[in-house]
């Protein structure tokens, strides 16, 4: 069962990479400043408070997630 929890961490650190280097660069309008402080907030963000990430994907993805899943029960 452990390997799981570490795919699933895997998972949602590549994702907010993307997330943060698509941000960044779109913010400063260069790549390798953007990827930089893309690996920063990563870093600050994944190693040093995890759960808070969990909890910001839970409420990102839910917010799409579950509106949806109550449309579907619905009809």
């Amino acid at each position: 069962m452990a390997g799981l929890w570490t795919d699933l961490q895997l998972a949602a650190i590549l994702i907010v990479f993307l997330y943060l280097t698509q941000w960044a660069i779109g913010t400063t309008g260069s790549k390798k400043v953007g990827i930089m402080i893309a690996i920063i907030v990563t870093y600050l963000t994944v190693y040093r408070h995890f759960i808070i990430l969990i909890i910001v994907m839970i409420v990102f993805f839910g917010s799409d997630f579950f509106p949806n899943f109550e449309q579907v029960i619905k009809e």
